[in-house]
């Protein structure tokens, strides 16, 4: 079983102690914590043989408050994950959608486009290339060819 880790501002809400009382206890080693990354961590039963040591009359309410964080700790993860899979859910359906209005609007440029295509097509084929030439000018004199003066 995973062991779930409290941090101190939880473990507050568990108990009658402040968060940074329960940091300074964890930071003299007289409640089992582990730190990680700048923070201390505890888990139930650590505080709970603390308290029992301590406050062996706060013991029962706090395993209520403990049970009922954890309770509601577990819910709010599984909350937030459904919220981001409806969210990412719904980015999919607009993506879709997007794509399927873009698709429509490219196929009908494209038989607008192949429609103007044929119309020019047609109007070249019976279309005189011949009216396109341009006459030929005169030649200049030959090189070899004396000038009268």
């Amino acid at each position: 079983m995973k062991t779930e880790y409290l941090t101190m501002w939880e473990a507050s809400k568990v108990c009658s102690y402040s968060q940074e009382y329960l940091s300074l206890l964890s930071r003299r080693q007289l409640l089992k914590a582990v730190k990680k990354e700048n923070k201390w961590f505890t888990t139930i039963p650590w505080l709970m043989e603390y308290l029992a040591d301590k406050k062996p009359d706060e013991v029962i309410i706090s395993r209520k408050k403990a049970t009922q964080l954890l309770g509601e700790k577990r819910g709010g993860i599984q909350k937030k994950y459904w919220v981001m899979a409806i969210a990412v859910f719904f980015v999919l359906i607009v993506v879709v959608v997007i794509f399927s209005q873009m698709s429509n609007k490219i196929s009908v440029l494209e038989a607008e486009n192949r429609a103007v295509s044929r119309a020019q097509t047609d109007a070249l084929a019976g279309f005189d290339s011949s009216v396109l030439e341009i006459p030929k000018a005169k030649s200049p004199p030959e090189s070899g060819s004396k000038v009268s003066q």
